[in-house]
This record gives C-alpha cells, structure tokens and sequence, in this order.
C-alpha cells in the first residue's frame, strides 16, 4: 500500500495539499471519518457537523479504538496509491508504517482567520483530543511545511519544492520494492 499521510490541525491546509498530491501522483483520497463527515453535512449546516463529527467519533472509538483505522486500511489496501487526509492520533499515524508523513503547522492568528472564512462563523479554539495531539504527532512526521501563507501560491511553491521531490522517490522506492 504506498501511501502518504497527512497531519495537520483543522484549517491547516490538508485537504488542498491532498489535491494537489492527488493531481501528481494519482492517489486515492482518503479521510479516517469520511463517511461521518459526509453523513454529517448533509444533516447540519456549515460550521455545525464538526462539533457532531467529534462527539460521535468519540462514541464510536470509546466502542472500538480502532474502528476508523480498520475502515482506512481497508479503503487503502484497495487503492494502488492513497493520500490519508487526516492523520491527527497516534494510532492513525501508528496504523501506516510505511506511508510517507507530511505534518503541516500553521499559526493560531491564520488558522482562526481560514476556519473563520470556512466555516461561515466566528472561530472558536477546538480542545478536542484531535486536535491536541496534532503538535506531537508532527515531530514524527517526515517533513513538516509551515502553512502561513496568505496565498495559495507560496503554499503550492513550498508543496514543489520541499515535498514533491520527497513524494517522487518514495513512490519510486515502493514500486522498486514491489517489483522483487
């Protein structure tokens, strides 16, 4: 399963980094909730379903700690290239040995300004433990970018420079081990 991760706090920037991972190397996208995310908005408005996402995904771990992980591995083992959204808990990231990890940092000021935009309401700082273990969890990571930018072009030119070179040999190095 050669594969990618990505770590980051809500309004970090995961998701347009797995679109664009996704563009390069044709990579499933792939979130560790994504049916409950999914299942979620259609019922809740903008700016609601995450306070939902997390108090039902708190139920659901409390039942089974590795129910998300499984439903990932899953979905990835199906994929010949997968890009993980969302990597925020140290089972998540424990889960994909292999995959390459990309930890994105962003400053309070920014991310409160994008989740703001986002989320069509005031920002309100998010304590829930996936958010919290982010910042440990991207000391383990294989390269981390600082998301500050007010643009997404200097994020796209850090993504160019500093990852995708990365991404190109990993996914070389997996298909040379694939081949033996």
């Amino acid at each position: 399963m050669p594969g990618v991760l990505i770590v980051g706090a809500a309004g970090a920037g995961k998701d347009t980094l797995a679109g664009w991972i996704q563009e390069d190397f044709g990579t499933r996208p792939i979130g560790f909730a994504d049916p409950l995310r999914l299942f979620l908005r259609v019922l809740l408005s903008p700016g609601k379903y995450r306070e939902a996402a997390q108090t039902i995904g708190d139920v659901i771990r409390a039942v089974d700690p590795d129910a998300f992980v499984r439903l990932a591995r899953r979905r990835a083992a199906r994929a010949r290239r997968y890009v993980i959204t969302d990597a925020r808990l140290p089972r998540e990231l424990a889960a994909f040995p292999d995959a390459y990890t990309i930890g994105l940092a962003v400053s309070p000021t920014v991310r409160a300004e994008r989740l703001a935009r986002r989320d069509g309401a005031a920002y309100q700082p998010l304590h829930h433990v996936t958010e919290t273990w982010v910042d440990t969890l991207l000391a383990q990571c294989d390269v981390v970018l600082v998301n500050d930018e007010a643009g997404l072009e200097a994020f796209h030119a850090r993504y160019e420079a500093e990852v995708l070179p990365q991404l190109a040999a990993h996914f070389t190095r997996l298909a040379t081990i694939s081949a033996r």
